[in-house]
This record gives structure tokens, C-alpha cells and sequence, in this order.
């Protein structure tokens, strides 16, 4: 079936005005010359990492009436939480830019933050169901969320720009096509997609200064606005069994998870061009198959109920 046009333009306004704004912000801030090691034999950080959580909380706040709001179709579900959600998750990333590489207890660390995070976001979801429940719920939620958090900033650090932020466009647009029914109808999707645009100009730009690297840390706001707004939607969005839902939530952790796991077993000796290509075909194979099961069920969920506008 054809979309209906007011739908499309407003699909086109939430994805075209955010990729050039990426566009222009990561060619500001990309160096122009490829930074050299320090003493530790690590690259440094990039003296304006903070930039892009601020950016990323900054659109979506922007945007959020003209966009997101049209699309309130689940009133119980993510739809309620996704302001809250960017802004802490744009307060841990600067937090993070602080803190030093995750190790064992670190990680332990961010996965104890995460629970809290999650728990306190979904405070309203949480009072329905038992208490094995609600501790299943929140451990799922810590591992997803800190096992890609963690994976991502190897892949990031590890890569060409266009490669870190590629995976990272990957895995915003995957969440937003778990949102159920799809793309076009959370509110929570089209936050997350607007992230998610405005990484795949920065992607575009990386693909001129290869050498475009962000702060690990810095990364992780999109990803922890995904994991988290993605679950909080599977809460509240329909009536899908479990496993489908954890089949969603699966996938979009395995878009910056399956690089990484790639990396453990072919550790690259510098980036190039050939290992961008693999990692972003790897990280594609989890969010092709999300993208055209939510796709169909989008479709069918608009053949049931047309956008009104």
C-alpha cells in the first residue's frame, strides 16, 4: 500500500533537516589530520566530545512538537517517557566522557546505573507485573544495554569514523523499527530516528576525513536512548507474545555486538576501508532481518488503521 503524502512529508521533515545538521557538526569538528598516540600509545579525545550528546538532546527537544508529537498512538507506552530518556541519557554520556575505560568493576558500575535508569523510566509499566518479573525485566535490560555499551566503544575506538558511526546509525534506525508497530508509529521511533539521521551524516562526512574518531564515551547516548526507550516500548505497545519481543530487543543489540565479536576473533592491525565495509555488512545482517519483520507488521498496522495525520 502507498504511504499517505502528509505521512511522507513529515518522514522527510524528521529525516532530511537532521542528517545536514549532522552533516555540518561533524565536518566542524572532524580533524583534518589524523591524530597521533600519546605516551599511553592511545589516541587522545576529541577536544569537543561533548558536543554530540548536547546536539542529540538539543534535536530532539527542537523537534519533538512538530514530529514526534503527531504520532501519540499508544498513550501507556514509550510515548510518555522519551524526553525524560534523552535527557538522562545525555547526562550519563557527559558523565562518562569523565570516566576511564570500562574494566570488570566499572562495567558492573554502568550496568547497576543502567537498572536504576531503566527502572526509574519505567516506573510506570513496572507496577503491573510480579516481582521475579520486574527483576527479570531490569537484569535483560542491564545486560542488553551494557554488553552493546561496551562493545560499541571497542568498535568505535577500533575504526575509521564512518565505521564507528555507521554502526551507530545502524543501531538507532534498528531500534526504531523495533518500536511496534513501526517506524511510522511511535513517538519513541521517531526520536530514535532522528538520532539515528542525524549519525548517517556524520557517516556521509567520514567518508571525506576517515580519520573523523569520536569519544567512546560520547557514543553511547544514542545507544542507551534506544535500548532503553525500545524496551519501555515493549511494554506498553500491543499485545505481542514474549518471545517476539525479546526476539526485537535482541536484534537491535546484536547490530553493535556482532562487530565487536568479530574484532575478538580478527583483531585488526589499523583501520581501513575493507574492514569498515566488513564490520557495517556484519553489524547490517541483524538490522535487515528486524527491518523487514517490523516492516510488514507496520504495514499492516496502517492497512488496519490509516494515519490521519
Amino acid at each position: 500500500m502507498n504511504l499517505p503524502a502528509e505521512q511522507i512529508k513529515l518522514l522527510l521533515l524528521g529525516s532530511i533537516p537532521p542528517f545536514i545538521v549532522g552533516a555540518i557538526l561533524f565536518f566542524l569538528i572532524a580533524p583534518k589530520r589524523p591524530e597521533q598516540p600519546g605516551p599511553d600509545g592511545k589516541l587522545p579525545r576529541p577536544r569537543h566530545a561533548w558536543i554530540l550528546p548536547v546536539l542529540l538532546c538539543g534535536l530532539v527537544f527542537i523537534l519533538q512538537p512538530l514530529i514526534a508529537g503527531k504520532f501519540v498512538l499508544y498513550p501507556r507506552s514509550a510515548s510518555e517517557w522519551p524526553l525524560l530518556t534523552t535527557l538522562i541519557a545525555t547526562i550519563l554520556a557527559l558523565v562518562a566522557l569523565t570516566l576511564p575505560r570500562p574494566r570488570a568493576l566499572r562495567l558492573l558500575a554502568r550496568f547497576g546505573a543502567i537498572v536504576t535508569l531503566g527502572g526509574f523510566v519505567a516506573q510506570i509499566f513496572l507496577f503491573r507485573w510480579s516481582f521475579p518479573e520486574k527483576l527479570a525485566w531490569l537484569g535483560a535490560l542491564g545486560i542488553i544495554a551494557t554488553s552493546a555499551w561496551f562493545a560499541l566503544s571497542h568498535v568505535v575506538t577500533l575504526n575509521k569514523g564512518v565505521s564507528g558511526i555507521g554502526i551507530l546509525a545502524l543501531t538507532t534506525l534498528a531500534a526504531a523499527v523495533a518500536c511496534e508497530p513501526g517506524f511510522s508509529s511511535l513517538p519513541s521511533a521517531q526520536y530514535i530516528g532522528i538520532i539515528a539521521w542525524t549519525l548517517l551524516g556524520g557517516a556521509a562526512v567520514a567518508l571525506i576525513r576517515p580519520n573523523l574518531r569520536l569519544a567512546e564515551n560520547a557514543t553511547h547516548v544514542p545507544l542507551i536512548v534506544a535500548a532503553m526507550i525500545t524496551f519501555a516500548a515493549a511494554l506498553g505497545a500491543g499485545d505481542d507474545p514474549a518471545w517476539l519481543k525479546l526476539l526485537f530487543t535482541a536484534l537491535v543489540a546484536l547490530v553493535p555486538i556482532l562487530p565487536f565479536a568479530l574484532d575478538t576473533i580478527w583483531k585488526p592491525a589499523a583501520p581501513s576501508t575493507k574492514r569498515t565495509i566488513l564490520r557495517l555488512a556484519v553489524a547490517a545482517i541483524p538490522f535487515i532481518v528486524l527491518a523487514a519483520i517490523a516492516g510488514k507488521r507496520a504495514m499492516d498496522a496502517l492497512a488496519a488503521d490509516p494515519y490521519a495525520g
